[in-house]
């Protein structure tokens, strides 16, 4: 019952009507974590999805020399986990508890059990990944802007690619993955130009698109429109 009544207030289940909370409450189970202790891992796959009920946790990344980084605070009723388990990647970052918290875990298989009873609950996740996903893309560009090299193993290539677009930057990206050396142009956004060598085109970018190491940086020139390919 106390599940109950404290999902109910959570914006992730908004609009659930409350006979499918009671069936989704079954599929729930709370633990307690320790400040401190990693609640997800980088780079490990998915287990479960998660809600923050009491404390807050912490969401880490690794700046460009290594050093651990706070990227957000999540307090309660803030989830996380769901991204690896809709695309079945490993975590893009570690979460940790900031001091002791409760945490809400739904497993992987629960998860979709979840879904869908009540559908409308994706709807509400899309949002949230989008509003992440757009707040990811500044702070990359923000720091981008400040003529800082990214590297790959932070920041995927599509998760570049992505906040590019979202921030409708115009620009050439140039890529560095062991002997392999890329361009990318883009304009407004859009990708206008990919070469490697002399190669270029669709199968060169997704070629890079499977790159997981490797360095990047963004310089914002604007090409001529007799320039652009």
């Amino acid at each position: 019952q106390v599940i109950l009544n404290s999902i109910g207030r959570m914006k992730i289940f908004t609009g659930v009507h409350l006979a499918k909370l009671m069936r989704i409450v079954r599929l729930i189970k709370g633990t307690r974590i320790p400040a401190g202790r990693a609640v997800v891992t980088r780079g490990n796959p998915g287990e479960a999805f998660y809600i923050v009920l009491e404390g807050e946790c912490e969401v880490m990344g690794v700046d460009e020399n290594g050093h651990e980084t706070v990227l957000a605070t999540l307090p309660g009723g803030e989830c996380f986990g769901e991204m690896s388990l809709i695309t079945g990647e490993p975590a893009s970052a570690t979460v940790r508890a900031k001091d002791d918290a409760t945490v809400l875990m739904i497993s992987r298989d629960n998860f979709n059990t979840m879904l869908s009873i009540a559908p409308e609950i994706a709807i509400t996740l899309a949002r949230i990944l989008a509003a992440r996903l757009a707040n990811t893309g500044r702070r990359v560009i923000e720091e981008l802007k400040k003529g800082l090299a990214g590297r790959l193993d932070l920041i995927s290539p599509a998760e570049l690619i992505q906040a590019m677009n979202v921030n409708n930057q115009t620009g050439m990206i140039a890529v560095q993955s062991g002997d392999k050396q890329m361009t990318i142009y883009l304009h407004d956004g859009q990708i206008h130009e990919v070469q490697m060598g002399d190669k270029s085109g669709e199968e060169v970018f997704f070629e890079f698109l499977s790159w997981s190491k490797g360095n990047f940086r963004f310089d914002p020139v604007r090409r001529d429109a007799s320039e652009k390919q």
